[in-house]
């Protein structure tokens, strides 16, 4: 295509008249800002960090309390993420991370860290990163009651088997064989009438 070929510019059939403006107001929505998120209690759990050395590995997982910091020490709460580790550089501190909640990369320094504020936490155990209740039913206490096992006469223990129990819905032999001599003349009249409706029906194609 050739470098000095321009394409014409073509007009606009609106007019600056014809354009609407934005006039209704934003939903407060908008406005508002959204209230920053509970800071998780971390505590409990061991520190991820001890004298300037990380007690984790490659493949671990750790729990980094990150802060606002730009040019003073412990600034405003940001948030607190589940990172898992990819790689450790021990000499500068620096940290490649993956963060499986958002499917994303994300670098750390263990060495700076500390020095703006952020804490570093072992992901040991089952812990909710919020300070939200739990919710449901509580459990009872003691649970259900245990019944006592049943015994024969002589006070053995009777295994309970599979299924209902023999002679539940069991039926008199006479009355099983009735129904299916029932069941037998049933079928073989049904047979009759199949037989005999063919026949009427090919009958009156012969007759026509």
């Amino acid at each position: 295509m050739n470098d000095n070929m321009t394409s014409p510019l073509v007009p606009s059939a609106l007019k600056p008249e014809d354009i609407p403006l934005w006039d209704e107001p934003l939903p407060e929505e908008l406005l508002t800002p959204k209230p920053p998120e509970p800071r998780p209690d971390l505590s409990k759990l061991p520190d991820a960090i001890v004298d300037g050395i990380p007690m984790f590995a490659v493949g671990d997982k750790i729990i980094i309390e990150r802060n606002i910091c730009i040019l003073k020490k412990n600034g405003a709460y940001l948030d607190t993420k589940t990172l898992k580790v990819r790689s450790i550089d021990m000499q500068n501190g620096n940290m490649f991370l993956w963060d499986e909640a958002l499917s994303q990369w994300v670098t750390d320094n263990f060495i700076e860290g500390p020095k703006v504020g952020h804490v570093y936490k072992l992901a040991h155990g089952l812990m909710p990163l919020s300070s939200k209740g739990k919710r449901g039913r509580p459990r009872k206490a003691g649970g259900a009651p245990k019944l006592a096992p049943i015994t024969d006469a002589d006070g053995n223990v009777i295994k309970k088997r599979r299924g209902r129990p023999a002679g539940t819905k069991n039926r008199p032999s006479e009355v099983v064989k009735a129904e299916k001599v029932a069941r037998k003349a049933a079928k073989a009249e049904k047979k009759l009438l199949r037989g005999a409706k063919r026949k009427s029906s090919t009958s009156c194609k012969n007759g026509a």
